[in-house]
Order: structure tokens, then C-alpha cells, then sequence
């Protein structure tokens, strides 16, 4: 099957117009129309059906098109393999909300410095979400809390850094104990349907805690903010990139250590860029340089 007519394929779901690609491609829409129709030949069913004036997949050609755009992403893989020692073609990478800003960055920074040639896709979602499109093949690695499951042989997890939990209290508070301010006041909380929420239900719950829960919220700058402002108090994991926005948000420790979310990169350790992704790792795991 030709990686050039699989490609035009993909074009044509996403733009939803036979002739856009065709423009796009300085040819002709019977020529595109040609090389889907020697696709659909192959695969032995249509991939494509008009709908008014957009053309848009069959039930079918919707399934082929996430493996169609992981088997070009490995073909370009390859080629660049190929290239020798010098590390050319894409890799794409998630991260959830907070590490996206606190820790991506630097490990950008080394990367590229390692491999300037390296395209890089950044890729935002919820630990679980980015977790499926590992799986999937829609990304190569992402940065992700530690599952709460067994993964399964192909994946490989390895573990990055720990994120303690914290009660956030807005600056006019004058109470250290940290039970304490979670009973007596309202609840800014860490929304439950999270890996790091459960968490924060769990510290609840072993403590017997019953918060009158204000807001529910995903983001953890956004709660920090809505402490800030005397909306009430919270239970986040400590990262520190979204939290020192707010210099006067008071941060309080638990008395217990082991409440805290296991932050680390999780690849497919089959994938082609298997080699990359291993070094990404040992990239990660450097300390952070402080500017003097």
C-alpha cells in the first residue's frame, strides 16, 4: 500500500473535501479520488462517503484511520532511524496540566540541546487520557501519574518524581493545623474523577474528614487562585510551577509523608524510537539546574 495515497486519505478526513487536497497537492480530485479508490480495493471495503457537500469516513474508514496515521508515524520512524546516529524525524509527547508548564519545559530545553534536528510534539490531557493514547500509539511517551493498574508487557513506566499533597490556605489564615483547616472550612476541591483527586478522597477518608466541598475543580492553578481569593482551602499535590504564581498562598505540609502522587514517563518499549524514548527518560531524571 502506498504511504503517499494512505496520507491523502487522512488529508481528505480531515479536511473534509476531496478537491482541498487536491488543491493542497497540485494535482487533480480524480487523481486523489484514484489513489483512495486503489486503498479501498486493497482493504476490500469504502473508506469514504458524501454527506451534502463534505465527504466524510464510513463507520469502516473511521477505525482505519487512527492505525493509518500510527503506520505513517512509523514509517517515518524508520526513515529516520535510518539517518544514523544524528536523531532526525517527529516524536510526540504528553504531559498533564501541571507538568506541561513545571516540568516540560526543561526537559525540552535538553532535548533539543541533545537533538536539535528533533521535531517535537507536545501533546496536553489528563494522566488517564494521555495514558490511552500511549497505548494507542497516538503518542510516543507521555509524562503521567503512576497507573493505578498492571500495565500490560509492551508499556514500560518508570518512576520521575513525587508531588506531596498540601493544604492550600489563603493568606489571612492564621491555623497550621492542617485537619483542622480542612474540617472548618470550605472545600476548593481537587476533582475526584483524577488519579491525584482520589488521592486527596483517600487522605479524607483515612482521616475521617468530611469537607463541605465549595468548588470542584481540575486545574490545579485555577484552585490555587480561587484559595487566593478566600473562596476556601484545599488538598492539591505539591507542583510547584502552578502554585508559586501565588506567593502569598500559604502551602502547609502533612504530618504524614506518604500521601503523595508518583509522577514518571510511560513509553511503549516496542516502539521503533524505543532508543529515544529511553534517553528522554535519563533526560528527565536529570536535576533541574537553578540559575545563579
Amino acid at each position: 500500500m502506498d504511504t503517499q495515497f494512505l496520507q491523502n486519505f487522512l488529508d481528505v478526513v480531515e479536511y473534509g473535501s476531496i478537491a482541498e487536497v487536491a488543491r493542497k497537492q497540485c494535482i487533480t480530485p480524480a487523481a486523489v479520488n484514484l489513489r483512495i479508490k486503489k486503498i479501498e480495493e486493497e482493504l476490500g471495503f469504502k473508506l469514504l462517503v458524501r454527506s451534502g457537500h463534505t465527504v466524510k469516513p464510513t463507520p469502516e474508514g473511521a477505525q482505519v484511520v487512527t492505525q493509518a496515521a500510527r503506520v505513517l508515524q512509523e514509517m517515518r520512524n524508520l526513515k529516520a532511524a535510518s539517518q544514523g546516529p544524528i536523531v532526525f524525524g517527529h516524536v510526540a509527547i504528553g504531559a498533564y496540566d501541571s507538568a506541561m508548564t513545571s516540568f516540560i519545559p526543561s526537559l525540552m530545553v535538553r532535548l533539543i540541546d541533545r537533538h536539535p534536528n528533533l521535531e517535537v510534539t507536545l501533546v496536553k490531557g489528563y494522566s488517564m487520557h494521555l495514558y490511552s493514547k500511549v497505548f494507542d500509539g497516538q503518542v510516543d511517551a507521555a509524562v503521567i501519574l503512576r497507573p493505578q493498574f498492571q500495565l500490560p508487557k509492551n508499556l514500560e513506566w518508570r518512576h520521575v518524581r513525587d508531588e506531596p499533597l498540601v493544604v492550600l490556605a489563603p493568606p489571612s489564615n492564621q491555623e497550621k493545623d492542617p485537619n483542622q483547616l480542612l474540617r472548618s472550612n470550605p472545600l476548593i476541591c481537587y476533582d475526584r474523577s483524577l488519579w491525584g483527586g482520589q488521592l486527596a478522597a483517600n487522605y479524607f477518608r483515612d482521616h475521617n474528614i468530611n469537607p463541605k466541598i465549595r468548588i470542584e475543580a481540575a486545574s490545579i492553578e485555577l484552585i490555587a487562585s480561587l484559595v487566593s481569593k478566600g473562596l476556601g482551602v484545599s488538598l492539591v499535590p505539591d507542583c510547584e510551577s502552578d502554585l508559586l504564581k501565588y506567593p502569598a498562598l500559604q502551602k502547609i505540609s502533612l504530618e504524614s509523608s506518604k500521601y503523595l502522587r508518583s509522577v514518571g514517563l510511560l513509553w511503549n518499549r516496542h516502539s521503533t524510537r524505543s532508543a529515544l524514548l529511553e534517553e528522554i527518560y535519563k533526560l528527565a531524571i536529570l536535576p533541574e539546574v537553578v540559575p545563579s
